[in-house]
């Protein structure tokens, strides 16, 4: 049997995938990963349905962008990440295999040095330790991330809870 971080994961991307509105639900047996915002407000031993009213929101420094915080369980995370056109996400490294689920938008992603185009449908694998850049193109994107572990997500802690005026 799958674990249950598993079935989260295909259920919610089935949902995207049909259409259905975003809502994460959040295993039995899931427990708080210490350390991020998430981890204190949509995290708990016990299963709960977190919907967008009650997603964790963080808006970039820059106001180009926003994570919606969804659900970090023991072997993974899931939230949301819309972009502005041309936004860009500059080069970095995370700890853990992250998967991206691209809903609307396009852009191109280099991952350890090959650059390829990315629209709605794709799905985005990069291997732990990857060195990753991404150039959004001339449309907002919106976007599932996943993180194979939790941990990554805490860099959402050093962005505001209250959206940027620019």
């Amino acid at each position: 049997m799958q674990k249950p971080s598993s079935w989260l994961i295909v259920g919610f991307l089935t949902g995207l995938g049909l259409g259905c509105a975003t809502t994460a639900v959040v295993a039995q047996d899931s427990a708080p990963a210490p350390g991020s915002v998430a981890a204190q407000e949509n995290k708990g031993p016990v299963g709960k349905v977190v919907g967008p009213q009650s997603a964790v929101m963080r808006f970039a420094p820059n106001g180009k962008a926003t994570a919606r915080l969804y659900a970090t369980g023991q072997q993974a995370f899931v939230g949301t990440l819309t972009m502005d056109a041309g936004a860009a996400v500059p080069q970095h490294q995370d700890p853990t295999e992250e998967f991206i689920y691209v809903v609307s938008g396009s852009g191109e992603i280099t991952i350890d040095g090959v650059t390829t185009a990315v629209g709605p449908k794709s799905v985005i694998y990069m291997p732990a330790g990857a060195t990753v850049s991404y150039k959004n193109g001339d449309q907002p994107l919106e976007a599932v991330q996943i993180f194979a572990d939790p941990g990554p997500e805490t860099k959402y802690d050093k962005w505001s809870p209250d959206p940027i005026v620019p």
